[in-house]
């Protein structure tokens, strides 16, 4: 009598491991003002994008608190869960690259910031008058030249997006 035979054929499996071992880096986006060594600052000794972010996002002395940043990713958090779980399963199921997943999720991100900074009523508290005055319009976290701030300026050119904890 003969031995049966197996036929061991991959449909798959290999890959899909492939796949879950490179969420083991706990792979994230990180989303906002990102600093850079390279950084541009406001001046020849002016603060970085990063520090008048900041600055704005929590308050200091002489600036009262606008989170923009936390506003924006509580007002949306729905929605990014949604589109989250719904770009795992795109991954998973080996439609789309674990970067590419991400950096939709970043792009999405990025852009409610920026438009949570341009659009709509702004980001309270409103700016004193003073303030006012000097730079012409009352539109809080954005500079003196409202137009080119609102068509993407150097504070809001620089919300962006990178990949962490990837692996290849």
């Amino acid at each position: 009598m003969s031995r049966p035979r197996v036929i061991d054929r991959d449909m798959g499996y290999k890959d899909f491991l492939r796949r879950m071992k490179a969420l083991n880096g706990k792979p994230h986006v990180k989303v906002g003002f990102l600093a850079d060594k390279k950084e541009e600052r406001d001046g020849a000794s002016g603060p970085t994008n990063v520090e008048v972010a900041a600055a704005n996002e929590f308050g200091t002395k002489r600036i009262p608190a606008r989170p923009f940043i936390r506003s924006t990713f509580s007002a949306h958090q729905g929605e990014y869960e949604r589109l989250g779980e719904k770009l795992s399963r795109a991954v998973v199921d080996g439609k789309m690259s674990l970067a590419t997943a991400l950096g939709l999720l970043g792009e999405k991100a990025a852009a409610d910031i920026k438009q949570t900074v341009t659009q709509g009523a702004g980001v309270p508290p409103p700016n004193a008058p003073a303030t006012v005055k000097h730079k012409g319009h009352d539109r809080t976290l954005i500079g003196g030249d409202a137009k080119k701030n609102q068509a993407g300026g150097q504070m809001i050119g620089a919300v962006t997006w990178a990949l962490a904890g990837t692996k290849g």
